[in-house]
């Protein structure tokens, strides 16, 4: 009988221009990298079948997506971690202050600097159209891993003590010094590895999604 074939997934993270992406061979930690361009590594990394990525994936035409309110019920008390994917609109407009202004006017609610930040990426995920890329939030994840509220800020000493012992529980062990993506903060590098936790549960048919029940085309957070 011939041996079943390895899984390969990855969990990549947005780190100021660049993402992070944390690489799992059967659930256990493979490799960290530093992914400056993503169709790049797409191209590179072949193997992997699942790459869970932290970046909206399916934009609003208006109002909330679904999965974002349920994201942000599902993570109390951390609840201010999600934000609301801006609708493409507004997202096209070419400087902050534009985009904000619009948002307001045809959305009737204003976006983060943050959100209209993540344009670039945003795009860059959509351009490349891969069907392996599966949308997650790291802190939907972590909490559904732990399988009780989180109640550290994961930038916070105590939060990121615990998301480490929960992947270590899960079998992921980080390494002490991860080479270039050492020189990231921690909390992308840990936000990173969560979500290849969720690129093997998708892979091996055991995630489940926000919403639980999609309609044909609906955004989704996995985790």
């Amino acid at each position: 009988m011939s041996p079943s074939k390895s899984i390969s997934v990855a969990g990549v993270d947005g780190w100021k221009a660049n993402w992070i992406a944390i690489l799992l061979v059967d659930g256990a930690f493979s490799e960290a990298v530093v992914v400056r361009d993503l169709a790049r590594f797409t191209h590179d990394f072949a193997e992997l079948v699942i790459i869970g990525i932290d970046i909206p994936i399916g934009l609003p035409q208006s109002g909330v997506r679904a999965c974002d309110a349920l994201a942000r019920t599902f993570i109390r008390p951390l609840s201010s971690s999600v934000f609301s994917a801006p609708p493409p609109d507004v997202m096209a407009q070419l400087d902050y202050t534009t985009a904000n202004a619009l948002s307001k006017e045809q959305h009737g609610r204003g976006i983060s600097k943050q959100a209209y930040g993540l344009k670039p990426k945003i795009d860059a995920v959509a351009l490349l159209g891969d069907s392996r890329f599966r949308e997650v939030h790291p802190e939907v994840s972590f909490r559904a891993l732990s399988e009780q509220p989180l109640e550290a800020n994961k930038k916070s000493w105590r939060g990121q003590a615990h998301r480490r012992r929960l992947l270590e529980g899960a079998g992921i062990f980080l390494p002490d010094d991860p080479g270039d993506v050492g020189r990231a903060p921690a909390d992308d590098i840990l936000d990173a590895a969560i979500a290849a936790w969720t690129a093997h549960r998708i892979a091996t048919g055991k995630a489940e999604c926000l919403p639980a029940d999609p309609a044909p085309g609906e955004a989704v957070i996995w985790y």
